[in-house]
């Protein structure tokens, strides 16, 4: 007797065919784009740069030029969008924050160099959401005073230049000749000035007449404003402009 051989062997399901091609994601079809800063070329997804800043949203919304070859600005190593002006470390770092590779590492435990490059390029391409983390970050990290001072004066941070400020005028210690060197001459000396003033009124840690209390917490003498108040007012009035666009979008 022959042995039935479908018995062993299931029929096959007849394939489907596919009625249409298949869609792209809405959410997680990612479109790239090719940057070159200095002699590297960086290839990241477009949708950070897109979302996060309204210099970059601006830019891509625009009709991208192409090279002879037909390849659109920012789309491949043959036509990559070329950041002039740009360092590639804090280029770099700011892809970090951006594109972390492991998801489990905490942002808090990147240095302050990495923040500061993230605060540099955040301020300068509207990373309105990258610029507050910065700020918050660094805020809270352990920076000498003068160090904070110096990144305050050059990202316009008034909170930095108060607590920095302050810190230097109460502290045990008058400024070095090597700490003088890294500011303005008459920063150096309008430090002096307040460390002595304050130091004529100290009574205690500070007198309760010399304090004023703002709304952020943090106590500085009255002097403070005085002697520096040219630079502070110019410092909260271009951090409020520059945080004002986030809200203006």
């Amino acid at each position: 007797m022959q042995a039935d051989s479908n018995a062993s062997n299931p029929p096959s399901r007849p394939e489907t065919p596919l009625t249409q091609s298949p869609q792209r994601s809405e959410t997680y079809y990612l479109e790239t784009v090719t940057f070159q800063v200095e002699d590297t070329l960086f290839k990241v997804p477009k949708v950070q740069f897109m979302r996060g800043s309204s210099i970059f949203r601006a830019m891509f919304s625009l009709p991208q030029s192409e090279n002879g070859e037909g390849y659109a600005e920012g789309s491949s190593d043959l036509n990559p969008l070329k950041l002039e002006g740009v360092e590639k470390v804090d280029f770099e770092r700011l892809l970090k924050v951006m594109y972390p590779h492991d998801v489990r590492a905490e942002w808090s435990h990147q240095p302050n160099d990495t923040w500061v490059s993230v605060l540099k390029l955040s301020k300068m391409w509207n990373f309105y959401e990258l610029h507050s983390m910065a700020v918050e970050t660094l805020t809270t990290a352990t920076m000498d005073p003068l160090d904070r001072i110096i990144v305050a004066k050059t990202y316009k941070i008034p909170q930095w230049l108060r607590t920095g400020y302050n810190q230097l005028i109460t502290r045990e210690n008058p400024l070095t000749p090597e700490e003088g060197a890294k500011v303005e001459m008459t920063t150096a000396m309008t430090i002096a000035q307040a460390r002595e003033d304050f130091l004529r009124h100290q009574t205690g840690r500070y007198s309760t007449s010399f304090d004023t209390t703002y709304p952020d917490g943090y106590t500085v003498p009255i002097s403070l404003e005085k002697l520096f108040g040219q630079e502070l007012t110019v410092a909260d009035l271009e951090h409020s402009y520059f945080m004002a666009g986030e809200f203006g979008e």
